[in-house]
C-alpha cells in the first residue's frame, strides 16, 4: 500500500515510496520549498518522497565540508563511510503538520535496508 494512508494509534501517518531521483529534481524541488535553495558540495543520494505517484518531499544524504575531521571529531574509530548527513530535507506546503518528522522516521528504515552498514545519520 504504497502511499497509503494509514492510522497509527490515534495518530495519522503517511506511508511514503522513497526512491532515489535525480539531482536536477531534488534541486528543483529545494528551491521551491527549502528556505536555503541550494545543495551542499558532498551529496551520495538524493531521494523522494512520493504519495500517490506525486513527489511531496525531498532528502539529500552526503557529508560536510571536512567528512573525515567531522566523524573522527566525535567518533575517533569510525570513517566517513560509516556516516551520512541530511544535507536538506523538504517538503511540499501543503503536506499535513508532522509530515516531516514522519518523513524522518521513514528514512531511517530506508537507510537500515538499503544502506545497513551505516551506523550514524547525522540530522
Amino acid at each position: 500500500m504504497v502511499g497509503a494512508f494509514i492510522m497509527q494509534g490515534s495518530k495519522e501517518m503517511y506511508r511514503f515510496d522513497i526512491k532515489e531521483i535525480s539531482k536536477e529534481a531534488a534541486l528543483e524541488m529545494i528551491q521551491k520549498y527549502h528556505y536555503s535553495n541550494t545543495l551542499p558540495k558532498i551529496n551520495k543520494y538524493f531521494l523522494g518522497f512520493f504519495l500517490e505517484k506525486k513527489l511531496v518531499g525531498v532528502v539529500t544524504l552526503g557529508w560536510g565540508t571536512r567528512p573525515r575531521h567531522t566523524i573522527q571529531r566525535i567518533f575517533p574509530s569510525l570513517d566517513t563511510k560509516d556516516y551520512l548527513e541530511i544535507g536538506r530535507m523538504c517538503m511540499t506546503e501543503e503536506m499535513p503538520r508532522n509530515s516531516e518528522s514522519q518523513m524522518l522516521s521513514q528514512l531511517v528504515k530506508w537507510i537500515r535496508k538499503n544502506i545497513p552498514e551505516l551506523k550514524i545519520l547525522f540530522t
